[in-house]
């Protein structure tokens, strides 16, 4: 068995629309962390660590993610539609409550490396600009960086 890899189910989904609140551990002790674990659909004995290929989502977004697969597979052009409303409605607005911004400094992206990448085309560079980095930096963002360096040298 490929671990965080099972197909999802029905019950999967409907245990994890039950789950409880989420609040903040209080602690690093284990014990204070059983309300964040509850909120994932992993098996109890199965802790994944590679986050870097494929997360784990919490529940309640498995849930929506196959709600709006559900719509769009059975009225598309509705559904589709829906959708954009939503997260042009709801999402955005609720992300730049959350960050204290405003709705257009959010971007919605499919995945780090995408989302990496479009920061960094909107550096504007200039000879004698300095940028430091890590070694822990995603592989998208170097790369990036290095090309962006070069083309100002």
């Amino acid at each position: 068995m490929l671990y965080g890899c099972r197909p999802a189910t029905e019950d999967a989904i409907t245990v994890g629309a039950r789950r409880a609140v989420l609040t903040p551990p209080t602690s690093i002790a284990d014990e204070a962390w059983l309300n964040v674990r509850a909120q994932f659909l992993l098996e109890p004995e199965v802790a994944y660590m590679n986050n870097a290929n494929l997360g784990m989502p919490p529940a309640q977004v498995v849930e929506s993610a196959h709600a709006g697969y559900e719509a769009i597979s059975r009225e598309p052009l509705h559904g589709k539609h829906n959708l954009q409303a939503s997260i042009a409605e709801e999402v955005h607005p609720g992300f730049a409550t959350l960050f204290g911004v405003t709705s257009g400094e959010i971007a919605l992206t499919r995945n780090a490396t995408e989302a990496l990448h479009l920061q960094s085309v909107g550096l504007e560079l200039a000879p004698g600009d300095e940028v430091l980095v890590r070694t822990q930096e995603h592989p998208a963002e170097i790369d990036r960086l290095v090309e962006a360096l070069s083309s100002v040298a």
